[in-house]
């Protein structure tokens, strides 16, 4: 089944994430005024960073492999597998731009994080078809052999479907995040909170990647970066963190 579609599916799943960035960001900014062009200039910063900078990622960090410069120019060459690494570029650009298009921090940020599970959920599905990013060798009943050449390690071996784990938790942070919204207090740590659950989940799921045999993989080490930052944060540095998103102590406290 992979070989067959993998190729036509692969970058229709990405479209349809782009096509879903737009619309969510878009829906839920509409608190501003320039909402439309607000949801294009994000949607464009996350083309570029999960294209361009997570093609340049793969071949600096994941591959052997040696492409010209010029290949990069060539709009077919992102049609191709090979993609890692784009969250590197894009939070911090996400990040930096309420600040520079001047939005309501809050409000942006939060668009953000409710908008982030559907995207991660649509390419880990896209990775799933395409079949890059698998797990282990495993006997589960769940177990799924993917379309590996002959004489790889895992042709015709059962493997953990890690894409599918990913994707399923990936759902499962917009329930919590829904939960979290509810109180109007808790909503200027909604993207923390987004990136404790993604940095959480992604480190279980990657032990059971055949990476983690060596031990920690740089991604790991990045999650763990991250989940101490956002532990520090929710421990002791909220009240700066309520500085940067513009809301006074006293505001926060007011609210329920």
């Amino acid at each position: 089944m992979f070989p067959s579609v993998k190729f036509i599916f692969y970058p229709l799943a990405h479209a349809l994430a782009i096509a879903v960035f737009f619309l969510s960001m878009r829906h839920h900014l509409k608190v501003d005024a320039r909402y439309n062009k607000l949801a294009i200039a994000i949607t464009l910063v996350y083309v570029f960073c999960n294209g361009v900078m997570a093609k340049i990622f793969h071949f600096a960090f994941r591959s052997d492999d040696v492409v010209p410069l010029t290949s990069f120019l060539n709009p077919l060459f992102y049609f191709k597998p090979g993609f890692w690494g784009w969250l590197m570029a894009f939070l911090p650009l996400a990040f930096l731009f309420p600040f520079v298009a001047r939005v309501e921090r809050v409000a942006y940020f939060r668009a953000l994080a409710l908008t982030m599970p559907f995207i991660i959920a649509l390419q880990k599905s896209a990775c799933f078809i395409a079949g890059c990013c698998a797990g282990d060798a495993t006997d589960l009943p769940w177990a799924v052999v993917f379309p590996h050449r002959p004489g790889s390690e895992f042709y015709g071996v059962p493997v953990h479907p890690t894409q599918i784990y990913d994707m399923l938790l990936a759902i499962s942070w917009y329930v919590v995040l829904r939960l979290i919204d509810r109180k109007e207090r808790l909503r200027p740590y909604l993207f923390p909170f987004l990136l404790l659950l993604y940095g959480v989940s992604r480190f279980s799921t990657e032990m059971l990647r055949p990476e983690f045999r060596e031990g920690l993989s740089n991604s790991q080490m990045l999650e763990v970066v991250a989940i101490t930052g956002v532990l520090l944060l929710l421990a002791v540095g909220r009240k700066p963190w309520l500085a940067i998103m513009g809301v006074k102590p006293a505001e926060s406290k007011a609210e329920t």
